[in-house]
């Protein structure tokens, strides 16, 4: 078993859960680095005792598929997060589900306190309705992801509009993912866990 500490974390934003035992296939170390520079230092850190890390992309493999990854106590990543919406009801639920799964919360009522609250706060993620007034989900997207300050922050769109070409539209703005509402909480709290 290889046990990645937390010091080995403080290299790399991301995270690396455990990976199943599969005959004659590399087992995968999901979300790891952002950058080639940051991997390739998990990738140096990690080549010893006879187990092999490999690289492709941002994606670490291991060579001997009966390695484990931990992260110590918690799996998460991802520690503060900026839920927007102009609708409070769907604020306050999406508030209660991050905030009970272990998350700093700071909520955002518009496009233009969100976009504030991204520079001032600097979140770790940002969970964003689409059908705001002054500023739509897809405008603020992209004004996160124009930013030098702010353009490594992941944004998710948790929105009701649900066609493929919001999808893609999404995508093409900087979006990291997207929900369609109605949701459910594991919904929520896996898309988090995969950034």
């Amino acid at each position: 078993i290889l046990e990645i500490t937390e010091e080995s974390f403080d290299k790399v934003r991301g995270k690396m859960s455990g990976s199943r035992q599969l005959p004659h296939q590399a087992a995968r170390a999901r979300g790891v680095a952002a950058d080639s520079q940051q991997a390739s230092c998990v990738e140096r850190r990690f080549r010893h005792g006879g187990s092999q890390l490999i690289r492709d992309g941002g994606n670490l493999f291991s060579l001997n598929h009966n390695i484990n990854f931990h992260q110590g106590d918690s799996h998460v990543a991802i520690k503060k997060v900026l839920i927007v919406d102009d609708v409070n009801t769907d604020l306050k639920k999406l508030e209660q589900i991050v905030s009970e799964a272990g998350y700093a919360v700071v909520t955002a009522a518009n496009g233009k306190d969100a976009i504030e609250k991204t520079k001032s706060w600097h979140p770790d993620a940002v969970l964003l309705d689409v059908i705001m007034p002054d500023m739509n989900g897809f405008q603020v997207c992209r004004a996160i992801k124009s930013d030098s300050d702010t353009r490594d922050i992941p944004v998710v769109i948790v929105s009701s509009k649900g066609e493929k070409t919001d999808k893609v539209w999404g995508q093409e703005q900087g979006a990291a993912g997207y929900i369609t509402k109605p949701y459910t909480p594991d919904q929520i709290v896996t898309q988090l866990r995969s950034l």
